[in-house]
């Protein structure tokens, strides 16, 4: 299944493979608006296998207790019900500064996949998903 993620997002991939920072998840019907859904920080050792999480693994808990955070579920949701799904991401520098990013936009967008959100637990808002 890699495989065939990969040779879609080919480009995207590489871009920023390698490199820390912040992304996006959109969702929209064919010529409709997109609409932000998810944001999530990245170390650059790990962004293409955390982009590829969202669409290839459920979230689960890990051996550290931790869970994965995987959008999974969701992102198949919205493609079974017609939308589109599209990955943006924004290179932080240094890389310390990318979950404070995260947190700033959390705060301001309130996207609807990140009611777990880094600082942000039970958050739920009616507000406009357009922030940017």
């Amino acid at each position: 299944m890699y495989k065939d993620i990969d040779e879609l997002n080919e480009q995207f991939l590489k871009d920023i493979d390698g490199r820390g920072g912040v992304y996006a998840i959109f969702s929209a019907k064919p010529k409709q608006e997109w609409e932000l859904k998810y944001i999530g920080q990245v170390k650059s050792s790990g962004v293409r296998q955390r982009i590829r999480s969202h669409l290839v693994w459920r979230n689960k808990n890990t051996e550290s207790g931790n869970s994965t955070g995987s959008k999974f579920d969701e992102v198949m949701a919205e493609i079974t019900n017609g939308h589109d799904i599209a990955f943006a991401f924004v290179e932080v520098k240094p890389q310390s500064l990318r979950h404070y990013v995260e947190e700033i936009l959390i705060t301001k967008c309130q996207p609807l996949w990140n009611y777990n959100g880094t600082t942000l637990n039970g958050q739920r808002s009616s507000r406009s998903r357009r922030c940017l």
